[in-house]
C-alpha cells in the first residue's frame, strides 16, 4: 500500500505541477502555444486518470496534514472500490454496516493476521448487525449507513450518498483500547514497583546481637546459628 500510495501521490504531484507550469508558460509566452496546450492536456489527463483510482485528497492529506501514505492510500482505494456497491445499495434501499469507518486499523486487537477480524472484531461486527436489525426501518426505501468511531459510543446512521460523497475518515490512534496501550499504561506502575522493590532490597535488615545466645541453637548444614528473638522471626 505504501508503494501504491507513493506512486499515485507522485502522479498527482506531476499532474498539478504540469498544469501550473503550462499555464504560467502560456501566460508569459515562454512556450509555443500548441506545445503549451499539449503539455497542459497531458498533465490534466494524468491528474484525472490517477484521481479516478486514488482520490486527490490522499495527496492533500499526505503533504498538508501529515497523514501516513499507506493509511491514506487504503482509505482512497476503498472509496473507489465501494463506489458502485454503494450506488446499488442506495437504489435498492439496503442498510449498510460501514466497517471502514468503524474498525480502527491502529487497534491490533480487532484483527488477526492484520486483516481478518479477531474475536473482539467479530463482536464489534455482531454489535453493528444487531443494531441494524433492531433500529433500522426496513419498511423505508432509504439506504442508511451505520458506523461508530469510538467503542464507548453507539452506532449512528447517515444517509447513503451512493456513488459519490462517501469517504473513509482517516483513523486516529487508539480509538479502541488495545492490548499494547494497556501495557504502556501499566509500564510506569511496573517501574515504580521495581524502584520500590530495590528500595526494600537496599534497606538495612535487622541485626541480631552477637551477644544474644539462647538456650537452644539452630543447626543448618553443620553450622550453628543463633535463634532469632520472637520479635523478628
Amino acid at each position: 500500500l505504501k508503494v501504491i500510495g507513493v506512486f499515485f501521490t507522485a502522479l498527482h504531484s506531476l499532474g498539478l505541477l504540469g498544469i501550473g507550469t503550462s499555464i504560467m508558460a502560456l501566460v508569459a509566452k515562454k512556450i509555443h502555444q500548441r506545445l503549451g496546450l499539449a503539455f497542459l492536456l497531458i498533465s490534466s489527463a494524468v491528474l484525472a486518470l490517477s484521481h479516478q483510482i486514488i482520490p486527490l485528497k490522499v495527496t492533500k492529506g499526505v503533504f498538508l496534514m501529515g497523514q501516513q501514505v499507506s493509511m491514506a492510500a487504503l482509505g482512497g482505494l476503498m472509496e473507489t472500490f465501494y463506489r458502485p456497491i454503494l450506488a446499488q445499495a442506495k437504489a435498492d434501499g439496503i442498510p449498510i454496516l460501514d466497517l471502514p469507518n468503524t474498525f480502527n486499523p491502529y487497534d491490533s486487537s480487532l484483527y488477526i493476521a492484520q486483516i481478518e477480524p479477531s474475536q473482539k472484531g467479530g463482536q464489534l461486527i455482531a454489535e453493528g448487525l444487531d443494531h441494524i436489525i433492531k433500529h433500522h426501518d426496513f419498511t423505508s426505501s432509504k439506504s442508511l449507513m451505520y458506523s461508530k468511531r469510538d467503542s464507548n459510543q453507539k452506532f449512528t446512521a447517515t444517509e447513503n450518498p451512493g456513488s459519490s460523497g462517501w469517504s473513509v475518515a482517516y483513523p486516529t490512534k487508539r480509538i479502541h483500547k488495545s492490548g499494547s496501550e494497556s501495557r504502556r499504561e501499566k509500564g510506569p506502575a511496573r517501574k515504580g514497583e521495581a524502584r520500590a522493590g530495590s528500595e526494600r532490597a537496599s534497606s538495612p535488615r535487622p541485626q541480631i546481637s552477637k551477644n544474644y545466645r539462647s538456650a537452644g541453637e539452630q543447626s543448618v548444614r553443620g553450622r550453628a546459628l543463633p535463634t532469632p528473638p520472637p520479635s523478628i522471626r
